[in-house]
Order: C-alpha cells, then sequence, then structure tokens
C-alpha cells in the first residue's frame, strides 16, 4: 500500500511541473501580432481601422489580438480595391495586398471620343479658313 501513495505522489507532482511548465511557455508567446499592407499595380493611400496609415507600402504594424479593417484610397483611373478584414493574433504576421484595377467605364471611353470629336472639328474648320484663303488670294490677283 506504501508504495502507492509513493506512486501517486510521483504522478501528482509530474503533472504538476509539467502544468507548471505549460503555463510558462503560454506565458512567454508574443502578446502582439503585425501587419504588413502594400498595393499594387499602384501605390495607394492606406486607412486601418478608419486611421490613416500613409501611402504604400505601410508597417509592420504592430497590433495586440484585435480584428482590423484595411481601407484603400482613390487613385486617379483606378478602381479602388474593397476592404480587407484581418484578425491579428499572437505572434501572427498578416500582409494585405490592395489590387487595384484599371477603369474601363464608359465616362472614360466617352472623354476619348469627346477629345476625338473636337479635333476633328477643329481640324475641318482649318481647312475651311485655308480654302477660304486660298480663294480669297486668287481672286485678288484675278481682279
Amino acid at each position: 500500500m506504501r508504495w502507492l501513495i509513493g506512486v501517486s505522489l510521483a504522478v501528482l507532482v509530474t503533472c504538476s511541473i509539467v502544468s507548471a511548465a505549460s503555463v510558462a511557455a503560454e506565458d512567454s508567446r508574443p502578446t502582439t501580432g503585425f501587419l504588413i499592407v502594400d498595393t499594387t499595380p499602384v501605390k495607394g493611400e492606406v486607412w486601418v481601422n478608419g486611421d490613416y496609415k500613409g501611402i504604400a507600402p505601410v508597417g509592420p504594424i504592430e497590433f495586440g489580438i484585435i480584428t482590423v479593417t484595411v481601407s484603400y484610397g482613390e487613385v486617379p483611373g483606378y478602381e479602388a480595391p474593397p476592404p480587407d478584414v484581418f484578425t491579428i493574433g499572437r505572434g501572427s504576421t498578416h500582409t494585405a495586398i490592395g489590387r487595384y484595377t484599371r477603369h474601363t467605364d464608359d465616362e472614360n471611353t466617352l472623354r476619348w471620343v469627346l477629345i476625338a470629336a473636337a479635333i476633328v472639328v477643329a481640324f475641318v474648320f482649318a481647312v475651311a479658313a485655308l480654302v477660304r484663303a486660298i480663294s480669297a488670294l486668287r481672286n485678288s490677283r484675278r481682279g
């Protein structure tokens, strides 16, 4: 019976040591994580949880355990990427890459059509003025 008490005591001490070691290991883990943000193919403005962080690339930004929303600014000629949401955990590093896409909307097409039309109209007026000038010159030589 004594040996049973001795074995039980040894098991209890071993379990206590293992438990204390796992608590110590847990406490030594980092309490923060990091976020890095970049954009492609152009560099855009970056906001994290509504706070302006600058022009990409941004980071690493250190956070506690938290969920963050990354938003991207407007760049002329491009459509901004949708917001990204990340949960930053202990010792983690998240990289957000915002991908801008070139505008291919009707407004840009209309703008170029109007510019081309204006060039054609200006050319027609210039040719008409040249024809009038040549006609006036011919008439003056005859008369």
